[in-house]
């Protein structure tokens, strides 16, 4: 069977290279096709794309590919060299694009899914508007009005992870006609029943790119076999940054971070969330001598290098636990509840006097009990069951592909809206 993903960024992409991985492997004549819906993605280049291209059964393509454009490929690698804080080089990039790709994009579109006649189409998000605005990812309002006619399966694979609760987080309302949503746990479930989503759109299958084994392999793709061995009595702590999702303080952050550094057996490396902060606010911090700034390292080759994560709620500290290493969380500089501290996940400060304590006490051999740890990735990374997330999202596809496709060679009867 065939499957198309699409994709937009990379917190997206981390879970759609996991699952199109899974799909090709759980069938031999099983094949993958991977749309990239937006040139801002640097995709070309990622180690996640080397490895699945080295499958002959997965196959890449993006927008200017699909539009047919080859005056494109300046704009392309402009787009590839772009760094977060050239924001205005960014817009005069997306006015660049449309102009370049929008004529006739839709009908390429489509005669690009009609040739390659996929089972089963898995976009990486939840909320797809009506409309495309300038500048937005190209295709996905014309994939669902393709969909409904052709009677394919439409899915949505996890997207991020829900790791707080914040006062203003609104219920998942959105009306998308997917066949299936699926779920990293219950809890973000529960937001979907309660806007108003059917229970049996929605599946819980944990988060695929958390799957250990999976993990694993991309560490070793970035680094090789050899794990880093380094015992200098020094805590090596690498932090990472949080775009502006909810109301903290910068400045206090600023402090925090210097405060933490200023332990003299502490190495400190920060990298800046790539959506988030400029460069230039931590330029406070960039003459620090245990102070490190890196941008461009894999996250995943920062956390094997470091003996603790910290961070306030990205993602990458599940990972992180994955691994192994502690996790030191600045509760009081955040405003929202994370489900780490709430499983005792984390070696928690309540202010920033806690700091060194923290770090006196994990040189000296503390630990958080690794129960705790596997408890908070069991509920919030494994959808409450076992690590084979991949499997479980994968074995659910072919399920609904196949029965989306005894409906069409049945004959022109209505495909339900949501598969039971």
């Amino acid at each position: 069977m065939r499957a198309v993903f699409f994709t937009r960024h990379n917190n997206d992409f981390d879970t759609l290279v996991a699952v199109a991985d899974a799909w090709v492997a759980a069938a031999p004549d099983n094949e993958a096709l991977i749309y990239v819906a937006t040139p801002a993605l640097k995709w070309k280049n990622d180690f996640r794309t080397r490895m699945l291209r080295a499958n002959p059964r997965i196959a890449f393509t993006d927008i200017w590919q699909v539009a047919g454009r080859a005056i494109g490929g300046p704009v392309d690698r402009l787009w590839q060299a772009n760094k977060p804080d050239d924001r205005l080089e960014r817009r005069l990039l997306e006015w660049a694009t449309e102009a370049i790709v929008r004529p006739g994009f839709n009908a390429k579109l489509i005669a690009m899914l009609e040739a390659y006649d996929p089972d089963i189409v898995a976009f990486d998000w939840w909320n797809v508007p009506p409309r495309r605005k300038p500048f937005d990812h190209f295709g996905y309002q014309a994939t669902i009005a393709w969909k409904q006619s052709k009677g394919v399966p439409l899915i949505s694979l996890p997207h991020g992870m829900m790791l707080y609760e914040g006062r203003s987080q609104a219920l998942f309302t959105w009306a998308t006609p997917y066949d299936r949503i699926f779920m990293e746990n219950d809890r973000r479930k529960a937001k979907f029943l309660k806007g108003g989503h059917p229970d049996s759109q929605i599946a819980v299958c944990g988060a695929p790119r958390y799957e250990p084994q999976w993990v694993d392999r991309l560490l070793v793709e970035l680094r090789g076999p050899e794990p880093q061995k380094r015992d200098d009595g020094l805590a090596h702590v690498v932090f990472f940054d949080k775009r502006h999702a909810f109301y903290f303080d910068f400045t206090e952050h600023l402090q925090w971070l210097t405060h933490l550094a200023d332990h003299p057996r502490v190495r400190l490396t920060i990298q800046p969330h790539p959506r988030g902060q400029k460069l230039a606010s931590l330029r406070p911090l960039m003459g620090h001598p245990r102070i490190a700034i890196d941008a461009e390292t894999p996250a995943s080759l920062l956390i094997d290098r470091h003996d603790i994560v910290s961070t306030i709620t990205s993602s990458v500290m599940v990972e992180a636990v994955i691994r192994g290493r502690e996790i030191l969380y600045p509760k009081f500089l955040s405003t929202v509840t994370t489900r780490f501290q709430e499983a005792g996940a984390c070696i928690a400060l309540e202010s920033l006097a806690d700091t060194h304590t923290a770090i006196d006490r994990f040189l000296a051999g503390e630990r958080v009990p690794r129960p705790l740890y596997d408890d908070f990735l069991r509920e919030v990374a494994f959808g409450g069951g076992s690590p084979n997330t991949r499997g479980r999202v994968v074995a659910e596809m072919t399920r609904i592909a196949r029965q989306f496709r005894a409906a069409r060679q049945a004959g022109p009867s209505p495909i339900p809206a949501t598969a039971k």
